[in-house]
């Protein structure tokens, strides 16, 4: 038997439960009256590279479903990280009270809307009935693929490969050799890779052209999207050349970009150039191509190619191999741990990349530029390699003095003549003023004899015949 004390504490126990409980009822049916959707399906489907279908299975409760909106964030250029998003409006069908009604949006992808193979796509809809009542789905987020293929998937350490229509062998081939440029690379930069690279292999340029978008260079055989960590090649089998130059290059681009996710700004000389070095194979037509443009004098500007590379291929291709050609003359010049201290000190919003360059390396940009040019036998700074610039004839010491000699003549008889016509002004003057006192008409001043200091050039007053007269009195 309970004692008093002991039940009152269960009688008060059971009173709050079961107001509790009557406030949960009643909070849950309020709940279900303001918000009367329920979303029973939600799907996405990618039809790579044309376009991706959202749908939505959604059902109301107390009336029509009059406005739906999908709001889609994606990246539109991964290159840069640059999120876009886009709000589309989209048309419900006739509906009523209580039915299941599913909403559909179809996103474009084509165009200026391509939209690369692992791009990660958010999204999420908004929903109004006639009553008023509006929902806020949940937001829903996947990753886009390339539809075209059947892929297949290998992963080791920080590395993940995919291709298609090829045996595993293939892919474990093409593995292996990733993990050595890896190695090569993480050894370069000093720093390793934090998060896994994503490694997409094309059995050829058509398919590969198709994954990367409808604006690319044709002679591109290899690119990357730092942003999303991955990254495209074209490797036909596992002796292609493309494993030990396209691959190490772009693999460099994406570590880079993970060891540099706070600079203010790389120019991209340098970033290509870092990507050019770390290959394992340099075909000999771009070596090539640097020794003509030394022979001709005709090496491009840094500040010409600090934002970006020329459109044009064969400009494009000398850019290539000065910058691989700059970024290994720092390298010899400086040594691999200082360049690795360069790559630290480059990671701060504080410091730009000159401002890095002499923190780290002791030297600015220009004077790097100027360095590098006398090291290879070219004039110093790009203006005096120009074809455009000034030509200045060279003379010899005694046309120099010959020169010299004629200018001190001429100034000579120039200031001599300046000085005889000063004189033939002057004695103009003179005479005149002797010829207006001799040929003056009498008016009550008798005309003065000129004193002998008027005749040596003095002036002096004309005096009044009266007062002339007072002064011999």
């Amino acid at each position: 038997m309970l004692s008093r004390l002991t039940r009152f504490p269960l009688l008060l126990l059971c009173f709050y439960s079961v107001l509790f409980a009557a406030f949960g009822a009643f909070s849950a049916s309020a709940y279900a009256a303001s918000n009367p959707f329920t979303v029973t399906a939600r799907s996405q489907t990618v039809h790579f590279p044309d376009y991706i279908d959202l749908n939505l299975t959604v059902r109301d409760s107390a009336s029509p479903i009059t406005q739906a909106t999908i709001v889609v964030s994606y990246v539109i250029n991964a290159s840069y990280g640059d999120e876009q998003t886009v709000t589309h409006s989209v048309l419900t069908p006739t509906n009523r009270a209580g039915q299941v009604v599913v909403l559909h949006d179809r996103e474009d992808t084509t165009s200026n809307s391509f939209v690369t193979p692992g791009t990660a796509i958010q999204y999420h809809w908004e929903l109004q009935d006639q009553a008023g009542h509006t929902l806020t789905d949940a937001s829903q987020q996947f990753v886009t693929v390339d539809t075209r293929f059947s892929w297949h998937h290998l992963a080791q350490g920080m590395l993940e490969v995919n291709w298609y229509n090829q045996p595993d062998s293939f892919g474990q081939a093409v593995l292996k050799q990733a993990s050595a440029n890896l190695a090569h690379i993480t050894q370069t930069l000093g720093s390793a890779p934090t998060t896994p690279l994503k490694l997409w292999i094309y059995a050829d340029h058509t398919d590969f052209a198709g994954a990367i978008g409808p604006y690319s260079f044709e002679w591109v055989g290899g690119e990357a999207y730092p942003a999303m960590g991955q990254a495209f090649f074209v490797i036909a089998d596992d002796q292609a050349t493309a494993l030990i130059r396209d691959m190490p290059h772009e693999m460099t681009h994406l570590v880079f970009a993970q060891i540099e996710p706070r600079a203010l700004f790389i120019p991209v000389w340098f970033n290509e150039g870092l990507a050019v070095y770390n290959q394992l194979y340099h075909e000999p037509a771009m070596a090539a191509a640097f020794q003509q443009a030394l022979t001709d004098h005709t090496l491009l500007p840094l500040d010409q190619i600090n934002g970006s590379f020329p459109v044009d291929a064969d400009k494009a291709y000398l850019a290539y191999a000065q910058s691989w050609n700059l970024v290994e003359y720092m390298y010899q010049t400086y040594g691999t741990e200082k360049m690795a201290t360069f790559l630290k000190t480059l990671n701060s919003p504080l410091i730009d990349f000159d401002g890095a360059a002499k923190q780290a390396l002791g030297v600015d940009v220009a004077h790097l530029e100027r360095q590098w040019r006398i090291h290879l036998n070219q004039p110093p700074t790009p203006d005096a390699a120009s074809p455009s610039a000034p030509v200045v004839a060279h003379q010899s010491p005694g046309a120099l003095s010959t020169i010299s000699t004629l200018l001190v003549i001429g100034g000579v008889v120039c200031i001599v003549g300046i000085i005889a016509g000063i004189a033939l002004v002057l004695v103009t003057m003179r005479q005149r003023k002797r010829q207006l006192v001799q040929s003056r008409p009498s008016t009550g001043v008798a005309p003065v004899e000129v004193p002998e200091m008027w005749r040596q050039g003095k002036e002096v007053a004309a005096v009044p015949v009266q007062e002339q007269e007072e002064k011999r009195e």
